[in-house]
């Protein structure tokens, strides 16, 4: 049944006041010369011409805009003979103002005479283009960044290595050949000169591979952690075979993430456990997962020292202890490593625990991609 001439009249003023009203631009152009058969204002708005959308008919497409590259190559991704074409192009205003448009047209075809015309629709995205064109900047400003840092860490860490191997290597000389000198209180101050001279070589190191997380590329596929956590668990064993502990390690706990990254982070939770439960007569050390807020939180726990959770905030800082290093030693980077490798992978880690109870790490790997990489 046909549409009586009223609703077909009422259905096209309709269409004209959605046409007037649209931000995007609507013009129809013939396919021979490219001459503008319609153009609503949304195409003269993009266009920021200085006419109203009735004007616009019988000019030619080229002189309403600057092309940035060949107006041919522009009309024939709009011309193709497909049903629809979809591309992004650049070009100038007649104003001088750059624009990025995306267009969709198709072809159609007079069934009276027979001559084609190109319909089009043109949405401006000058905005997120010039928004993805300066992430890209800001990206490759990182990327050129992240290169000199690595350069001059590894440039400062060898400056710093030279006099420290310098002064260690003269102190244990002095030892050598004038310890029959030296009494006991002398020969301990130079003891702890050396001591002091190793933890401060130790530092750099470890300052070094807290700064490589955040610079070095990475990949991302399926990890088992499970796995590292056994081969974790097992060196331990042999650094220490006379320790007493117990693992409980939970299998096929599985993530996505960077291998080498997603590694360290359980070396460096087991490893923590491992120091802090070192005065028990037998201790107990797990690794598995759990739900937290309705997603899967993988967790490193132990029955050692624990700690007051008011100090919590200290525990992810680098070189930050809550105990003395005649206590537990180390420098107090390794929890620093690990929460900011998984950080990287866009999760969160956190702990809880209680002084003398031990202790529980927590944190997520969301699914996806790693974030960043040079």
């Amino acid at each position: 049944m046909k549409n009586s001439p009223a609703a077909t009249a009422q259905t096209a003023q309709i269409f004209d006041r959605f046409l007037a009203l649209t931000q995007d631009g609507v013009y129809r152009y013939t396919f021979t010369e490219g001459r503008i058969l319609y153009a609503n204002a949304g195409f003269v708005r993009i266009l920021d011409l200085d006419c109203a959308p009735e004007a616009v008919p019988g000019k030619r497409l080229e002189d309403l805009m600057i092309y940035t590259e060949a107006p041919g190559t522009v009309r024939k991704q709009a011309d193709a003979k497909d049903n629809i074409r979809n591309f992004e192009y650049h070009f100038k205003t007649l104003k001088g103002a750059d624009r990025w448009v995306r267009h969709d047209s198709c072809v159609i075809t007079d069934p009276e005479t027979g001559e084609k015309a190109v319909e089009a629709f043109v949405r401006d995205i000058t905005e997120s283009k010039r928004a993805e064109m300066e992430l890209r900047a800001l990206n490759e400003r990182l990327s050129a960044a992240n290169k000199e840092l690595e350069s001059f860490c590894y440039s400062v860490a060898h400056d710093l290595r030279s006099p420290l191997r310098a002064i260690d290597g003269f102190s244990q000389a002095f030892l050598d050949e004038y310890a029959a000198v030296l009494d006991a209180q002398g020969r301990e101050y130079l003891g702890r000169v050396r001591e002091g001279v190793q933890r401060m070589a130790q530092m750099i190191d470890d300052l070094l591979e807290l700064a490589r997380v955040g610079y070095t590329s990475t990949v991302s596929q399926a990890v088992d952690l499970s796995a590292w956590a056994r081969d974790a668990a097992e060196e331990l064993r042999r650094f220490q075979p006379s320790r007493e502990a117990e693992f409980v390690l939970a299998p096929g706990l599985a993530a996505a993430g960077d291998p080498v990254l997603l590694r360290s982070v359980m070396r460096n939770l087991l490893d923590n456990a491992w120091k802090f439960t070192a005065k028990k007569p037998r201790a107990r050390i797990e690794f598995g997962a759990a739900e937290v807020d309705g997603k899967r939180a993988f967790f490193v726990r132990d029955d050692g020292a624990g700690f007051d959770m008011a100090y919590a905030s200290k525990l992810f800082g680098a070189f930050q202890r809550l105990h003395t290093v005649a206590e537990f030693p180390g420098n107090g980077i390794g929890l620093a490593i690990a929460k900011r490798i998984i950080h990287r992978h866009g999760g969160r880690m956190w702990a809880e625990g209680a002084v003398g109870q031990g202790a529980t790490f927590y944190f997520t790997l969301p699914e996806g991609k790693v974030q960043g990489g040079g």
